[in-house]
């Protein structure tokens, strides 16, 4: 079992760890993560230079294969869209 003053300093250290300023600077583009490249396409069509497309599968990549990446999960939750 976890002690309170454990507890907390776990907290407070996922709290800052989401706390970087660099990471939410406003460059004026929407960053949008698609899941496919066909997606990605559309949403680049779309917005055009407005914004910065992530694609999270490559082209040819089974979607059922799929995992993950550091990298990914911060695109997401970076992104103004998805």
């Amino acid at each position: 079992m976890i002690r309170h003053g454990a507890f907390a300093a776990l907290i407070a250290l996922l709290v800052l760890t989401g706390c970087d300023p660099a990471m939410y600077q406003d460059d004026g583009e929407s960053r949008v993560v698609a899941t496919t490249t066909q997606v990605g396409q559309v949403a680049a069509e779309l917005g055009g230079d407005d914004i910065q497309i992530t694609t999270l599968l490559s082209p040819g990549v089974e979607a059922h294969d799929f995992e993950l990446t550091p990298d990914a999960a911060g695109a997401i939750e970076r992104a103004d869209l998805i």
